[in-house]
């Protein structure tokens, strides 16, 4: 192969005759050929692209649907919501492995009486210094959940109504202890 101007010259011999071939193909004839059959592939492969970014996009929007769905916004608690789809797991797992399982219910006292006098903001203030307090006390497999208003519940696994008690003088205690300016 020769390059001869704006011309490749493809020469060829045959072994059995004495004749030769010449073929003379422009390079841009060449070159359009070329990117005639890769284009096509080049189309595909960024289609695929668009396509494996956009299953990411979409999956990233679906996971952060679903953590809204069961996060309670103002104290970033699982809701009551998420308690509908775990509770039935919690309770065929003790009874599964004959494990106790504990919930309790926390209430605020007076809080109707902590936003009438100081407002909401001072309200949600409260709620979320509280469930910042029990959620420090907790072990990693105890739920915590903001049921609405200012209750909550704890789901404590492989806890006896002992150990429930011992965690809810506990709680009590750290909460009577913190300053609520």
């Amino acid at each position: 192969v020769k390059r001869i101007g704006l011309n490749y010259v493809y020469q060829y011999y045959f072994n059995e005759a004495p004749w030769k071939m010449l073929l003379i193909l422009p390079i841009s004839e060449i070159m359009l050929k070329s990117l005639a059959s890769t284009v096509p592939f080049l189309i595909i492969a960024f289609l695929l692209f668009l396509a494996v970014r956009e299953i990411g996009i979409r999956k990233r929007a679906e996971e952060r649907l679903r953590e809204l769905a069961i996060t309670d916004e103002l104290t970033g608690l699982k809701n009551r919501y998420y308690l509908g789809t775990v509770i039935d797991g919690e309770l065929e797992r003790a009874d599964r492995y004959q494990q106790p399982l504990s919930m309790m219910i926390l209430d605020i006292d007076h809080f109707k009486k902590i936003n009438d006098a100081w407002g909401h903001p001072i309200g949600d203030e409260v709620l979320q210094k509280t469930a910042s307090i029990v959620k420090s006390l907790l072990r990693r497999a105890d739920i915590l959940i903001r049921l609405g208003g200012e209750e909550f519940l704890v789901v404590l696994p492989h806890t006896d109504v002992n150990g429930t008690l011992k965690k809810k003088k506990k709680i009590r205690k750290a909460i009577e202890a913190a300053d609520h300016t």
